[in-house]
């Protein structure tokens, strides 16, 4: 299935500058996807992006200083499903005599939303911020829920806990030959369809619990501060989020399918692969950054990589 909506950024910006390569600050590798990051003064937005015959896949990141518009066409009918996992953005239909159409659709951070849509023109307002948005496609003929799905396309919902788990397995499948890729991506992806079509069809409106909230916001601080070196101990988060170690520990268990110490392990050292490639720093000096001792940064990027980070360099 080829790309179910087309924005001409080209176009739209003239002086920005494309490539194929991920990133330094980028919040998740899509190790099965393909990148394409384009890169303005203003802001910046990296896609990656997977398709075959049935289906279409897009992680999208975008960092803005200033509020931006993109006009979006939809190539033809297809179910959109659309997950806000950071910020806000607003979608208009263009070029209707319908008063209610013309009222911005607002999809929030943490929600998420299904589109039944025609060929048809959108503008996508995205307000000054760091956005973070999945988006999955397949063509109206492959579900027989047409009508279901635009009766409910103005309706946000809450990304319950499952459905985070099951995004989490989703954005870390490996990278496979094709043969093996793809079951594994229609597998991982159906998991996830039949969580939120059970969530839709049942109507579970439902707060996320306390715990569950502040381990969100967790995984936001260490994202923001695995990069300076200075993250606390998981012992000092829980006391700076006022929450017991076991709990902390148990809830991301829980809410994201892998141990809290295990994500922050697999952060430090993608941090490490990003200045190993973008800097010139000695290994030990890496280590000293993300708060390792040589010898223990030394092993653990060995385990994790089966390289040692000079021979990762190199590569």
């Amino acid at each position: 299935m080829k790309h179910p909506i087309q924005i001409n950024i080209a176009k739209l910006f003239p002086t920005i500058v494309s490539s194929h390569s991920l990133p330094a600050d980028y919040l998740q590798q899509i190790e099965y996807a393909f990148p394409t990051y384009w890169e303005h003064p203003d802001f910046s937005i990296l896609t990656q992006e997977y398709h075959n015959e049935n289906i279409y896949l897009n992680w999208i990141e975008i960092k803005t200083e200033k509020q931006l518009q993109l006009n979006v066409k939809c190539i033809r009918a297809d179910i959109l499903w659309t997950y806000q996992l950071r910020g806000t953005i607003l979608i208009r239909q263009e070029e209707t005599r319908n008063q209610l159409e013309n009222i911005p659709f607002c999809l929030k951070e943490d929600k998420y939303a299904i589109f039944y849509s025609s060929p048809r023109a959108y503008t996508v307002t995205i307000k000054p911020g760091h956005h973070f948005i999945f988006l999955y496609a397949n063509t109206a003929a492959w579900q027989d829920h047409q009508k279901e799905m635009d009766n409910t396309s103005s309706t946000s919902m809450p990304i319950t806990a499952p459905i985070y788990k099951a995004l989490n397995h989703f954005a870390n499948l490996p990278r496979k030959d094709p043969l093996k890729q793809k079951p594994m991506v229609y597998n991982s992806l159906m998991e996830l369809l039949l969580l939120s079509h059970d969530h839709l069809k049942e109507k579970i409106y439902y707060k996320i619990n306390f715990n569950q909230s502040i381990i969100y916001t967790i995984r936001r601080y260490i994202e923001k501060h695995i990069q300076t070196g200075d993250l606390p101990s998981i012992t000092e988060l829980a006391e700076k989020f006022n929450i017991s170690v076991q709990n902390l520990r148990v809830n991301h268990k829980k809410v994201f399918g892998c141990s809290l110490q295990r994500y922050i392990t697999g952060k430090r050292l993608t941090a490490a692969t990003t200045l190993l490639k973008t800097t010139n720093y000695p290994i030990n000096e890496i280590a000293s950054i993300l708060n390792y001792d040589t010898n223990t940064f030394l092993r653990q990027f060995k385990r994790y990589y089966n390289l040692t980070p000079s021979d990762y360099r190199k590569k």
